[in-house]
């Protein structure tokens, strides 16, 4: 059986990658086409099933959403090995965990970040997962990722 998790979104633009003249990509001047967040849809995507108001937020978000990328991405970049749970990147970068949550998924998806295998308490004193850029990612267990 073959799905996706994703709606692709409202008809339009699907992707914000589209090469400029002159050079110019999504991301600034001279962004190479293969750029990770010009590969990311223009409307964010929704879970099929989703309710009408997330459909709506995800519509509303355009135009935001890279921006909120970038944000979370220097912002989890920053924290080097000691990572950032949603609630830290939150207060961070000054945005609405329900933006973060979304972001943070896309980057992850992209592996740009990735779990820690850590946890911190959140300020309600939850156990929330230690996202860090890939570059600070914990070694492998030994046995695992080898060549299949």
């Amino acid at each position: 059986m073959n799905f996706t998790l994703f709606d692709p979104g409202p008809p339009g633009p699907k992707n914000d990658a589209a090469p400029l003249a002159g050079g110019a990509g999504v991301n600034g001047q001279n962004t190479p086409a293969h750029s990770t967040f010009a590969r990311l849809l223009l409307v964010p995507p929704t879970r099929r099933n989703a309710p009408e108001t997330s459909r709506e937020a995800a519509r509303r978000i355009v135009g935001h959403a890279p921006t909120q990328r970038a944000a979370v991405l220097a912002f989890i970049v920053g924290c080097g090995e000691h990572g950032a749970t949603d609630p830290e990147i939150a207060a961070g970068v000054g945005i609405p965990i329900q933006s973060v949550n979304p972001r943070r998924g896309e980057l992850a998806a992209d592996v740009k970040i990735v779990l820690s295998g850590r946890y911190r308490l959140t300020p309600s004193k939850r156990r929330a997962r230690v996202w860090v850029a890939a570059q600070f990612a914990p070694p492998a267990p030994a046995g695992e990722g080898g060549g299949q």
